[in-house]
């Protein structure tokens, strides 16, 4: 039940994702795990400094944290 959970939370996140550089972050912050300075290295030509991956991480997160639905569902995950 929970990789279910987790499937649909991680759909759920990803479809609210609005630009590619949005996904690369989502992708690299949070599967990864990596920092934005590692993030930057690894994709120099889609941002022009580490604070624009800030940006776009603070920009999603703020997206995220409005949305009803992934509330929810992690409320659902984090209290199995």
């Amino acid at each position: 039940m929970i990789q279910y959970e987790r499937k649909v939370l991680w759909r759920t996140i990803s479809a609210l994702v609005e630009t590619p550089a949005e996904r690369v972050v989502l992708i690299e912050s949070f599967a990864s795990g990596l920092p934005p300075r590692e993030i930057y290295a690894r994709h120099p030509q889609m941002f022009v400094t580490v604070s624009d991956i800030y940006n776009v991480k603070r920009k999603l997160f703020g997206r995220l944290q409005r949305e009803r639905e992934v509330l929810r569902l992690n409320g659902e995950f984090t209290s199995v």
